[in-house]
């Protein structure tokens, strides 16, 4: 018989690709009572939730409302956590034993995560890392060659759907992270000692002066175009935070115009368009055939 599943989980997401999930998972994950999900290199659990979700409707609307099925048998919010447990156990069932431990898992997305609480037990835990999206969307062209324009729009949609999950969300449960808060010592020590206080962990068993290496920067891209995934140590010239400081006039202004509020919620200074810049993207807007931003 399968043991009862009792492992805390601290599910970490990010807006999107190259926010710093990898570099948040490994940091928390050097803590001893902290357990890196080595197999799912990136779980996807909480982006597929709506799958369960029309699961759910489909069955209770199949069963006829005479049974009374939720008032007599269970009830559709019991049911999802259920379920949940399930996937859970059998997907982590080598950590059944590790009691005490909390398991660190990851996935470089915040889609679906408002219904993380529908879902999950208070046991488990979410971290959703901020990161500026103009170091997002600079990493991710010289990374992958994204898309300038798809890329903008996308953490600025992703962007709007957590500030509005901020505002109802259990804080108790989630936690709020920015990755500008991970680069310097300093900072990256405090903001680690306020994780494993959400975590309920004793930071004293952290070894905070250890170096962390890079590790799928976009900084160390291979010649032949793809990402370098092994272990480097930071060097002087390592500079996270200001590689957007290189675009020209046209990406500035783009990006402002599309993701401008975006930013200011996510707490990420960015100076203002004008009117006749604002006119000009409007008119570009009708040229790409995108819909308008409005103020």
């Amino acid at each position: 018989m399968q043991k009862d599943f009792k492992m805390k989980i601290c599910f970490i997401t990010g807006l999107m690709q190259r926010s710093g999930t990898n570099y948040l998972h490994r940091l928390i994950s050097k803590h001893p009572l902290c357990l890196p999900e080595q197999v799912l290199k990136e779980d996807n659990l909480i982006r597929r939730l709506p799958h369960i979700e029309h699961f759910l409707d489909d069955l209770f609307d199949d069963w006829n409302p005479n049974w009374e099925v939720e008032l007599k048998r269970i009830n559709k919010d019991h049911f999802r956590k259920s379920l949940m447990k399930t996937i859970l156990e059998t997907l982590f069932e080598s950590h059944s034993s590790d009691v005490g431990k909390v398991l660190v898992s990851k996935t470089p997305s915040t889609e679906n995560i408002e219904l993380f609480k529908s879902f999950f037990t208070d046991q488990n835990k979410l971290i959703v890392l901020i990161r500026d999206g103009r170091s997002v969307i600079t990493s991710g062209i010289d990374s992958f060659n994204w898309n300038f324009e798809s890329s903008s729009r996308l953490w600025a949609q992703r962007a709007r759907n957590v500030a509005q999950f901020r505002e109802s969300c259990d804080h108790n449960q989630v936690k709020f992270v920015k990755y500008e808060n991970l680069i310097d010592k300093e900072r990256r020590n405090k903001e680690l000692y306020k994780i494993f206080e959400f975590l309920n962990l004793d930071h004293s068993l952290y070894p905070f002066d250890e170096d962390i290496p890079i590790i799928g920067s976009s900084e160390l891209v291979h010649s032949d175009g793809l990402v370098h995934w092994k272990e480097t140590k930071n060097h002087l010239n390592f500079s996270p935070l200001t590689r957007y400081h290189s675009w020209g006039w046209y990406k500035k202004t783009r990006f402002a115009y599309i993701a401008q509020v975006e930013m200011y919620k996510m707490g990420y200074d960015i100076d203002a368009i004008s009117t006749w810049q604002k006119c000009l993207n409007h008119l570009l807007d009708s040229l790409l055939k995108k819909p308008p931003r409005l103020y």
